[in-house]
């Protein structure tokens, strides 16, 4: 009789085991939420050109995670507020979308705008996002070089909310579209 009392107890002990967590009430769902670079404003001038955005490209130490520095060397990643999409595909759709905007011209120039990211992240000690890019742009047909240039743009912004570090990022990105299209036009 000993035994069976034995064996009920350990037959229970088994299914608790088994239940393991379930019996605990679950914790609050944390929201994740996600951020893109927004729709760039229509009144970039490009002058008579045509421009196209094509391959953009960037070793970025988490896909979609916003990076935060901190100190020299220390990087973040965010793992509640994340990026629509990889960085380099962001600022290429970003300039697409500028690029896009304009009415193509039959005697237009065309041009094709390729990237290479350098820096994609917030800086806590500055709160600043910073956004770094080396972009090239060639004429086409036949892809003649016009213009290989590093622009980086550093862009304030308050608070350690995400909704104002991405757009700070945002205004980085257009400063940048910006800067290209004086630099073509």
């Amino acid at each position: 009789m000993e035994m069976s009392v034995m064996k009920r107890l350990l037959i229970v002990g088994f299914a608790l085991v088994l239940c393991g967590c379930s019996i605990f009430p679950k914790g609050p769902d944390i929201q994740i939420s996600t951020f893109d670079l927004g729709v760039p404003h229509a009144d970039l001038n490009f002058g008579k050109c045509s421009l196209e955005a094509g391959d953009f490209q960037g070793k970025m130490p988490s896909r979609q995670k916003m990076i935060f520095r901190s100190g020299t060397n220390r990087l973040m990643a965010d793992e509640f507020n994340r990026w629509s999409d990889v960085p380099p595909e962001m600022l290429k759709s970003f300039l697409d979308r500028a690029f896009a905007a304009k009415p193509a011209d039959t005697g237009a120039r065309k041009l094709l705008v390729e990237g290479d990211i350098f820096q994609f992240e917030g800086n806590l000690d500055k709160m600043t996002a910073d956004l770094e890019v080396e972009l090239k742009v060639f004429e086409l047909p036949g892809k003649k070089p016009v213009l290989k240039k590093i622009y980086k743009e550093s862009v304030a912004f308050e608070g350690k909310d995400a909704s104002l570090f991405a757009a700070a990022m945002s205004s980085a990105a257009k400063k940048i579209a910006e800067s290209l299209a004086s630099d073509i036009a």
